[in-house]
């Protein structure tokens, strides 16, 4: 009998620290396809925010407002279907390679000491290597036309046919003889992801160049181009985030001798999902009883 109880209580220790492991083993399976809450508290940036080549090293970093919360971190590659870069640990950031011209999405998992998972994402645009750094896209080519034909005589060389030809001075820093190059610096009063309905600023800063700096904000948003404010000498822009998915602003910043150099800076919008609640204006009614019913929807795009 005793070793029939012994043999009980053995078994029972082994079942117990079996359902031990698995459940630690299901906490530490999160899913990283699944869209997790955005984490507010933090900010995930690349130390390369303005233009990407294939091959260039990355480092994205995430930068906590409360540098008392503390968290786990798992980086993932979120383009489809997501590719796990590196499992949770206390290391804040992560570096990488960039491959395959185009826009991608890094995103990093955040778990407290509860366990509780939330995340924050970054979009970032690869440039193929072999692109020139003065025609970064098309966009910016054709958005900067105009500009380069009401340059002076200085910005247009000569063919062996004597014919004129228009060279472009845009490029991502521009070094005006004897001057500081030319560069911007962009920065945003929201996170890279934003809840819709709130308020987003955009802060540019030129440097160096020839001074007397003017601004130029354009939007792209589901391929469509759109100037949201012409130059002028005012730095800002604002916004109310609403339309879901990547927005993305170039601004172009231009100094006095006419030189441009832009930067760009990318907002991820997040419409809340479409909710409806109904209410009464009775629990009870009897038959013929007049009843009114009041519905109303929240979050999607209003």
């Amino acid at each position: 009998m005793k070793k029939l109880v012994s043999g009980f209580i053995i078994a029972a220790l082994l079942f117990s620290q079996i359902n031990a492991l698995a459940l630690a083993e299901e906490g530490n399976n999160n899913d990283i396809n699944h869209d997790y809450d955005i984490n507010e508290d933090a900010e995930l940036s690349l130390d390369n925010d303005n233009i990407i080549y294939e091959g260039e090293t990355v480092t994205a970093k995430v930068k906590l407002k409360n540098t008392e919360n503390y968290y786990e971190y798992s980086f993932i590659q979120k383009d489809g279907d997501a590719e796990l870069l590196q499992d949770f640990s206390d290391k804040d950031s992560y570096s990488f390679s960039a491959e395959g011209a185009g826009i991608h999405t890094i995103r990093v998992l955040l778990k407290d000491a509860q366990g509780n998972v939330t995340m924050q994402e970054k979009a970032y645009e690869v440039i193929a290597a072999e692109a020139s750094s003065e025609n970064e896209s098309g966009v910016e080519e054709e958005q900067n036309e105009q500009e380069i034909q009401n340059q002076d005589p200085a910005a247009t060389d000569s063919d062996d046919n004597n014919n004129s030809v228009r060279r472009s001075t845009q490029s991502i820093g521009v070094q005006p003889e004897g001057r500081a190059v030319l560069s911007i610096e962009i920065n945003s009063s929201q996170p890279s992801i934003v809840n819709a309905g709130n308020s987003v600023t955009l802060t540019a800063k030129g440097s160096g160049g020839s001074g007397d700096y003017e601004y130029r904000f354009t939007e792209t948003y589901n391929g469509t181009v759109t100037t949201v404010r012409a130059y002028s000498s005012t730095p800002t822009y604002t916004f109310t985030a609403s339309g879901n998915g990547l927005h993305r602003f170039t601004v172009a910043v231009k100094d006095r001798s006419g030189n441009v150099t832009s930067g760009i800076r990318d907002v991820t919008v997040k419409e809340e999902a479409l909710k409806l609640s109904v209410s009464s204006d009775r629990s009870n009614a009897d038959s013929g009883e007049k009843v009114t019913l009041t519905a109303k929807g929240s979050g999607g795009s209003g």
